[in-house]
């Protein structure tokens, strides 16, 4: 976790720096980086839409999710991107299940936030 589903991109681009995204998304977050998902969503515009990045993750504080914004602003703009619309999804553990089972909370909370 993250899931991190780019919308409106080119797929030859998002690979050149989804390693590095991934490195600082890592640190950034502080999990680990096989736990990071990159996506390539590929839509039908009905309207004009700008490229988009929908980040799906367990609660931080704001300065995370700032910092995170940030960096993924900062590395898409180097590439011409720069009308890009960035935003979070939060996920509760409770509501998280993996093979049917829910994420318990306090597990959770102890191994990422510590």
């Amino acid at each position: 976790m993250p899931f991190i589903r780019f919308t409106g991109f080119n797929r030859e681009t998002l690979e050149i720096f989804a390693p590095s995204l991934i490195e600082k998304i890592a640190t950034i977050a502080n999990i680990q980086k096989d736990t990071i998902k990159l996506e390539l969503h590929k839509t039908e515009p009905l309207t004009q839409s700008p490229p988009s990045i929908e980040i799906l993750i367990f609660p931080r504080d704001q300065q995370t999710f700032d910092s995170l914004s940030s960096l993924i602003y900062e590395i898409l703009s180097k590439y011409g991107y720069t009308n890009v619309h960035i935003f979070f999804q939060l996920l509760s553990p409770l509501l998280y299940y993996k093979n049917g089972v829910s994420i318990d909370e306090s597990i959770y909370f102890k191994k990422f936030n510590s």
